[in-house]
């Protein structure tokens, strides 16, 4: 999979009712409300059963090639931009990357997706209007364009850099570093990993640790994206920081984070599986049978994920095949 980041700048306006008058929206109030402003973007970039990758219709290579696009937020040196993800199943020549600039900025000029720019944001500071456009001092860069641009020698979203999806954005930098940990050392970036905490230890203040540790991981809330996936197909495209809590036909299953990586790698894991206390092996190929329904959060501050799976198909045979591993049983 190839991934290609395009960026922009973010204008806004922000909504004081009590005094009715609108102030221009200020980085100060994009950080303070990232998780709410993140969960609108989600929602209206996936509506009725489309994603924005569904209206690309500029160049045939670059549409045979695409597997996602995604809007999000970068924050580089303390200042929130505009990303935009594009993942491909092959590289694009220059056309295809100048098709895919002029695409984005026709999409973010005319307010994005189901019009995420029109939609207020309700926060404790007011009603905040996000845009992805500015007429007098808009641009689009590509990776290293950005780089030039910024004067920054890594971007929080390099293709290197793993992604946690976690129900809130880290607000402080020692809880940001705890997940980023896990996550470098379980994409087998442990020399990342020590690097990240000796430079965010070096910082004079926790703002400045938080921006290091962003310059290697990547946070992105998880919301709709995962409903009609498998197991397997979660812990293959999400790196979740504890695990899930999963109502199948069969039952519990409760799979920790270092489960999801051995899902990962196409091995058969320990469980809880109906009985509450009482571990079974499941196999691999049991874990694809499933698709998720629905899910909630565990817990306020817990980014284990509680959900209910509905199977696609009757096994065509529910007996024990191996000593020791059990098949999945219809309710």
């Amino acid at each position: 999979m190839l991934r290609k980041n395009f960026y922009f700048p973010l204008t806004g306006t922000i909504y004081d009712k009590d005094e009715g008058e609108e102030y221009p929206l200020s980085n100060y109030h994009i950080r303070d409300n990232i998780d709410a402003i993140i969960r609108q973007l989600d929602k209206d970039q996936h509506y009725d059963n489309t994603t924005m990758m569904d209206y690309f219709d500029d160049n045939p290579d670059v549409k045979s090639k695409l597997e996602s696009i995604e809007w999000k937020l970068v924050n580089v040196n303390g200042t929130y931009y505009g990303c935009v993800e594009v993942e491909l199943s092959a590289e694009i020549d220059e056309e295809g990357v100048n098709d895919l600039k002029e695409w984005i900025t026709g999409q973010n000029s005319d307010g994005l997706g189901e019009g995420f720019e029109q939609h207020e944001i309700c926060t404790d500071d007011g009603d905040i209007y996000v845009s992805m456009w500015d007429f007098n001092d808009y641009f689009i860069d590509t990776e290293s364009e950005f780089k030039t641009r910024t004067g920054v020698d890594r971007l929080p979203n390099e293709n290197t850099n793993p992604v946690c999806y976690v129900r809130n954005i880290p607000k402080s930098a020692f809880e940001a570093m705890n997940k980023a940990v896990w996550a470098l050392i379980n994409k087998g970036m442990r020399d990342e990993a020590t690097e990240m905490c000796l430079r965010a230890a070096l910082n004079n203040n926790e703002q400045a640790a938080h921006q290091t540790v962003l310059q290697y991981v990547q946070y992105q809330v998880v919301d709709n994206k995962m409903k009609g996936l498998s197991i397997p197909e979660i812990a293959d495209r999400y790196l979740l920081i504890d695990g899930i809590e999963a109502m199948t036909p069969s039952g519990y299953i409760d799979l920790s984070a270092a489960d999801l990586v051995k899902v990962r790698n196409h091995e058969s894991v320990h469980a809880h599986l109906g009985e509450t206390g009482t571990e079974h092996i499941i196999p691999y190929d049991e874990l694809c049978n499933y698709r998720i329904q629905d899910f909630v959060w565990k817990g306020e501050n817990d980014n284990t994920l509680n959900a209910l799976f509905v199977d696609d198909f009757v096994p065509e045979s529910t007996e024990q095949t191996e000593p020791g591993n059990v098949s999945v049983q219809e309710m």
